[in-house]
This record gives C-alpha cells, structure tokens and sequence, in this order.
C-alpha cells in the first residue's frame, strides 16, 4: 500500500539455473506504476549465480494497481506479477478560529486579530493567496506562496481599519491546492469621528459692577467627542464683555476641558448683553449668553476717559448758565450746552 505521489520499493532476483551464461536484455513493466531500478542492462548471469534489482512502486492514481514485470533474456522470457494499492493523498486546511470579531473602532485606528492555517492532510499545501473583499479588512504578515507541510500550521494575521462609521463584514478566503476552500468570517465595527464641544455653563451673569471696574467669571470648554478638536478663536460680543484668547489655536483632545476667561469692564450705569462665540472644527457651535448690570462710579467712563460730572450718565445734555454782562439793547439769558 501506498500513496498517491509516494513510492515504495521491493527487492526481487534473477537466478541462471542452466549451463549457460543467461543474458538479461530487458525488463519492462506493464504498469506505468511499476518500474526496475538499480540494474544495469544488459546484464550477464553465469550459472548457478543471481542477480538482484529493485521494484519501484509510485502509484499513479488510488485503488488495486496490478501488472507485470516482463524480464527478456536469450532464453525464455520470465514474467514476474505485480500488485499493489495506491491511497489518495490527503490535502485538507482547518482554519481556526473560523471566525473573527473585531471590537468597535474609530475611524483611522486599526487592530489586528490572528487565526492558524493547519494541514491535516498526508501531503505538504502550497497556499498561493489569502484574500479579503470587504473594505476595512487586511491580510497582514504572510510571504505568499507559502508552502505547510503535513501535519503543520502557520498563523495570519486580519488587520481591521475602518474607514466609515457603521457594522463591517466579511470573509478571508485562503487560496491552495488543498481539497477544500476554508474561509474565516470577519465583522468589525466603525465608530465615525464626533467632534462635539459643550460648555459649562452657557450664561454668564455679572451683577452690579462699579463702572470702569473688572469683573472675571469663568467657563469650561469639554470635548465630548472622540476625537482631538482644535478651537481657532474666542470672540466676544456686546458693549463692556472681553475674552482672553491666549493660547489659540488650541487642540482639544477627547474628554479633555480647558477654562477660559470671561471680563465684564461696564463703560456706564445700566445694563448689558452679548455673548462668547466658540470657532472650531467641531460639529457644533456653542455659545456663551452673557449679561451685566453696572453701577455709576465717580463718574462714567468712555474712550475719552473719565468724566468727572458726577452724578450724571454719559452722554445726557448738561446744562450749563452763563449771565453776561448787562449792555444796552441786551439781556442777560441762560445758554445750554450739550456735552
């Protein structure tokens, strides 16, 4: 018994039972599966003596395999029967795991997972290809072709790398001349890039502030994404409210904050109103609401300064009295100023 793709090799003899030399001319096999070896020919047998050779066994398909070995000499031809079996070679891949699944990854990360390939056949796979088809999904780590010999195994490596949001799947296919096709089922998930800012607290209230006076309260900007969002610029509106910038552009990473500073400088009694506006590349646009009240100081301040008349906000007419001198034909009369 042997197999398919294999040989085996038996010893058989020629004897010269006569008074002659005997000459072997020929020995020939009526099975291409059967073949003589290691006898040169032709060969000479003096008598009384042997000469031996080999019979070669190489199966050329399974099942009983019989024939004959005609040997030629200058005497009567000899036939020798032959018989033997040839077993199918085995060539069969187990994959294991025969599936993988990948956890939930963000957009632009990758991970890898890893499965084995092993002959469970009696005859060396060579392995020409290991495939995927769907998008997100490598194969990574194997020299193709690769040759596993029976009874081995080798390790190939998935590498998942999702590139939308979203539940992934497919298949690796490995490509030999083994019997069978094994593939390994693969799912992933992709998680999509959330660039998300929120603040804390969204209004801000500054109460009865001294005109001229600072008042500083403080916000928290929280990326609530997954993430690194950069934040370009800090503007404030509405008349008396600042924001300290310092620092932009900033980059944010996920779940991180940062504090920023809000000023309240009334330029006169009253109240105000505005608000912080936040731009990023975030997918939202937060804003801050802001309001103030103010209390006159010792006077009101504007860009020119501080005006000293007490009492008074900036910008109400004063009225001013001037009595001029009596002269004939006039009357003293009082004169108004608006300043």
């Amino acid at each position: 018994m042997c197999n398919d793709g294999s040989t085996a090799t038996l010893a058989a003899s020629v004897t010269n039972s006569g008074t002659a030399n005997l000459i072997i001319s020929s020995i020939a096999s009526t099975n291409s599966s059967y073949s003589m070896t290691s006898l040169a020919l032709p060969a000479t047998v003096i008598p009384g003596k042997a000469v031996s050779f080999s019979v070669l066994f190489a199966p050329a398909s399974a099942g009983s395999l019989s024939g004959s070995l005609i040997i030629g000499t200058n005497a009567s031809p000899a036939t020798v029967a032959l018989s033997g079996t040839g077993v199918a070679l085995i060539k069969n891949l187990v994959v294991n795991p025969s599936a993988l699944a990948f956890a939930s990854l963000d957009v632009g990360q990758n991970s890898s997972e890893s499965f084995t390939i092993t002959n469970t056949g009696d005859a060396s796979i060579i392995v020409s290809a290991i495939t995927t088809s769907g998008a997100g999904f490598y194969e990574n780590g194997v020299s193709l072709p690769l040759t596993i010999l029976a009874g081995h195994s080798v390790s190939a490596n998935i590498e998942f790398a999702p590139i939308s949001g979203g539940v992934v799947s497919d298949a690796v296919s490995v490509v030999s001349n083994a019997s069978n096709y094994p593939t390994v089922a693969l799912s992933g998930t992709g998680v999509a890039l959330v660039k998300n800012l929120i603040v804390n607290p969204s209004t801000l209230t500054f109460t009865n502030i001294t005109v001229g006076q600072d008042s500083t309260q403080s916000i928290s900007i929280t990326n609530t994404g997954n993430t690194t969002t950069t934040i370009s610029a800090l503007t404030a509106s509405g008349s008396g409210f600042s924001v300290n910038s310092a620092g932009l552009p900033l980059s944010l990473p996920a779940g991180q904050s940062t504090s920023v500073n809000i000023v309240f400088t009334p330029l006169m009694a009253g109240t105000a109103s505005g608000a912080v506006s936040i731009t990023s590349d975030a997918s939202d646009y937060p804003t801050i609401a802001l309001s103030g009240s103010a209390k006159g100081g010792s006077g009101c301040v504007n860009k020119r300064g501080t005006d000293k008349r007490k009492g008074r906000p900036c910008g109400q007419p004063l009225s001013l009295d001037f009595f001029l001198p009596s002269l004939p034909a006039m009357k003293a009369s009082p004169m108004m100023f608006a300043v």
